[in-house]
């Protein structure tokens, strides 16, 4: 620190805006520290109160912030700064004579940043890049959708051509034998070769109504696979409706004179439960005719019902014969008979356990079979409460 106490003074501090030839300096008051960020040049003026020898006074200058080391001395009284970043600065100016430096006067100020350098610009762009990703991505993901729907939609159409293809095929098959039996006894009235002329009428009669039985069948399985078949679910009595099916089963046993229909129903008399009652008839229904059609005499068929906490359970039971193992996961499919048995049929389309299978799926239901105890099959429908 130099004896001599010379101090400096800053006389004027002026800042212009923008890069212009010609910029216009506008003065700042010492208290106003924060600048704008389109300060393009910044001016210090500054003196020293020196009367003596105002010649030899040399002055040094730093400005904190872009450098910590004082400017070799000069006797320039007034230095301008030119596009300065954003950021704290100081800027400090002493007096430099002979015999040493004296105390600096300083000013402190802050230049701003421009408004994309800001916080809230930040966030508004980092907000701007989440939306632009959730956006890509809700895009990717509904175009990965939309390609996936095409394809099951694409595949779903096949299944359904090659479903339509087979169902087509195999119903040819079932109906090409009735319709040559009754070509082969409507030529022989024709050419006058039948003595039994009404025997003949009731064999036609039959067949005809066999195949308007299977084409009725075909209808209700194409409407199922099309799933325009609808439950008429309404919530009913299981009690009251079981009762009534068995009681109509052993009439329908009664009037075959070669066979028994027992039952036991473990059920709670407060039983309600949400079904299609003519539905879940025409598969109780279906079990019992298929039974009948392949049980030889004397038949025995047991109809048991239980029930658990979420579903319950209603078996059919029948007589021999059986069937095999590889049989058991068949005799759900369409037009499917067993070879073993195909000497005990007696009439029917194949169809009406497919049919059951479908209509207990929309009850949200399961059907299987497996061995009976009695020597048959056992046919078990597991139902929702």
């Amino acid at each position: 620190m130099a004896p001599s106490g010379i101090t400096v003074n800053l006389l004027n501090i002026s800042a212009s805006q923008g890069n212009t030839p010609r910029p216009r300096f506008v003065s700042l008051y010492k208290q106003m520290t924060k600048l704008p960020a389109t300060t393009f040049q910044l001016r210090f003026q500054y003196s020293a109160q020196e009367w003596k020898n105002p010649e030899r006074i040399m002055y040094q200058t730093r400005l904190v912030g872009v450098s910590d080391y004082w400017s070799e001395p000069s006797n320039q009284s007034e230095i301008t700064y030119t596009q300065l970043a954003a950021g704290e600065y100081e800027f400090q100016v002493r007096a430099s004579a002979p015999y040493g430096a004296d105390e600096y006067t300083s000013f402190s100020f802050i230049i701003l940043p421009p408004w994309w350098q800001t916080w809230w610009a930040y966030t508004l762009a980092l907000l701007l890049l989440i939306g632009v990703i959730y956006g890509a991505l809700k895009w990717r993901f509904e175009f990965l959708q939309k390609q996936q729907r095409i394809r099951d939609r694409a595949e779903f159409s096949e299944a359904l051509l090659q479903r339509k293809k087979q169902l087509l095929a195999e119903v040819s098959h079932e109906i090409r034998t009735p319709l040559s039996v009754l070509k082969m006894q409507i030529e022989g009235l024709e050419y006058n070769l039948i003595e039994d002329t009404e025997k003949t009428y009731e064999l036609l009669h039959r067949r005809i109504s066999d195949i308007n039985h299977m084409i009725a069948d075909i209808d209700q399985l194409a409407m199922t696979e099309l799933s325009e078949l609808s439950l008429n679910v309404k919530q009913m009595d299981a009690v009251t409706w079981l009762k009534n099916w068995t009681l109509d089963a052993q009439n329908r046993m009664d009037q075959t004179a070669e066979g028994r229909f027992d039952y036991m129903l473990d059920l709670p008399m407060s039983l309600i439960v949400d079904a299609d009652k003519e539905r879940l008839t025409q598969v109780l229904n279906n079990v019992l005719s298929n039974s009948l059609r392949y049980s030889t005499p004397p038949i025995l068929i047991e109809c048991k019902a239980t029930y658990s906490e979420t579903h319950y359970v209603i078996s059919l039971s029948d007589s021999a014969p059986g069937v095999s193992e590889e049989e058991l996961a068949l005799i759900f499919s369409r037009l499917y008979q067993s070879e073993r048995n195909k000497s005990l049929f007696k009439g029917g389309t194949g169809l009406g356990l497919a049919i059951s299978e479908d209509l207990i799926n929309r009850h949200g239901g399961m059907i299987e079979a497996s061995h009976s105890p009695l020597g048959g099959v056992t046919v078990n429908i597991t139902l929702p409460r």
